[in-house]
Formats: C-alpha cells, sequence, structure tokens
C-alpha cells in the first residue's frame, strides 16, 4: 500500500522489471528494466553502436526505461504506422527541468512540469507545438533545419548534442562528478523517405507530408 501510494506499482515480471512507475495522470506508466530484460541489451547495443563520434566515446548507459503510453496515444501511433508504413526506432534529444529527479532517481516518476520536455514526452508524447523551441522555451521555427516538424536520428551521438539541456551533474565519493543525461529511443513512423546530403534545406524545398 506505501508504494501504491508513492506511484509504485508491481511488475508484472519481477525478474525482468525491476519497478513500475506510475504517472501522474495514473494513465500511463515507465517501467524501470533490469538488465535480463532482452529489451535492455538491444537499446543499449543500438545506442553504443551507432554513437559515431570519434573525438570522444559513448557514454555509459546508466538505465533503460520503458515508457507505456496511455492507450489512445499508443492506438493513435499504430493507425498512423498502418497507413504510412516504414517503422524505425530512432534517437530524440531534448531538455529537462533543472530540479526533476525522473529517470535519474530510480523511484521518480515524470514530474507534472509543463517546461520539462522530456516528462511532457512521456506524459503525452511528441508534440508539433513544441517543434524549435530552445532550452528558454522561445520558440523559433527558423532555427529548424528542415523546417517544422519532429526531429529524430539513427545516429545516437547527433541526439546526444541535442539533449544537453537534460544534463544534470551529481557529485560521488572522492570528489568525482557524474554527468546524467535522457534520451528517448522511439519507434517512429517514417512513412516515405526523403533522402538529402544538405545540411539545412528552405523550407520550399522541405519534402512533403507523407
Amino acid at each position: 500500500a506505501k508504494a501504491v501510494s508513492r506511484g509504485l506499482l508491481p511488475p508484472s515480471d519481477p525478474d525482468q522489471v525491476d519497478r513500475v512507475l506510475l504517472g501522474s495522470s495514473g494513465d500511463f506508466c515507465v517501467e524501470l528494466l533490469r538488465r535480463t530484460h532482452p529489451e535492455h541489451g538491444r537499446v543499449k547495443d543500438q545506442f553504443l553502436n551507432s554513437w559515431r563520434k570519434t573525438e570522444q566515446g559513448p557514454p555509459r548507459v546508466e538505465r533503460v526505461l520503458r515508457i507505456r503510453s496511455p492507450f489512445e496515444i499508443r492506438e493513435a501511433f499504430e493507425a498512423y504506422a498502418q497507413a504510412v508504413g516504414n517503422v524505425r526506432r530512432r534517437f530524440h534529444g531534448t531538455c529537462q527541468d533543472a530540479g526533476c529527479k525522473f529517470a535519474r532517481h530510480p523511484e521518480q516518476a515524470p514530474c507534472t512540469s509543463s517546461t520539462c520536455r522530456v516528462c511532457c514526452i512521456c506524459r503525452r508524447t511528441f508534440s508539433l507545438l513544441r517543434a524549435g523551441e530552445t532550452f528558454g522555451g522561445q520558440r523559433n521555427l527558423q532555427q529548424l533545419r528542415y523546417g517544422p516538424g519532429l526531429y529524430f536520428s539513427a545516429t545516437s551521438g547527433k541526439s546526444n548534442d541535442y539533449a544537453e539541456g537534460s544534463e544534470q551533474v551529481r557529485s560521488e565519493q572522492k570528489g568525482r562528478q557524474r554527468r546524467w543525461r535522457c534520451m528517448f529511443l522511439c519507434h517512429v513512423a517514417v512513412g516515405k523517405a526523403f533522402c538529402t546530403t544538405e545540411g539545412t534545406l528552405a523550407w520550399d524545398q522541405c519534402p512533403p507530408s507523407g
């Protein structure tokens, strides 16, 4: 009863799921996967193998959490994915409120702040209304390389550049410090792929929807 009052639910498979964090709205949850869970190894391997930053090695994968989105969001994605096809697993980096302890603390569920991008995605998935926002919350669509849209990458090191706003520092023994960042690995319904080697495109040259 005490665990439930703190937003902790019993995992269906304790051998593979360490704990289940209930979201504030009660219609979504986050599972903390154990290393024995098959998905833990798959996520970790995809992150490390797609880092591709020669100037620095990949960071350590500290935790793998799986988001169980609200039913209506999962249902909408399934319908869209079935319509356009070509579903891929892609990385996404964003910012997190400085006071938010989600992911860094194993018993902390996503916060309810409207400015915490990490937790907003956990609660209600991605929103085009947030596209182009800077770490300070100002929206500037001109900064988007390929026009308004949701941005993901097959390269974890690339998405890590955009996860700087989620970085938090934790002091440890002997004066050492560890830096934490959050990153999403998402199922993305790509549809028809538009390939380019250009770093940016003019808005009138951006690929059409679909």
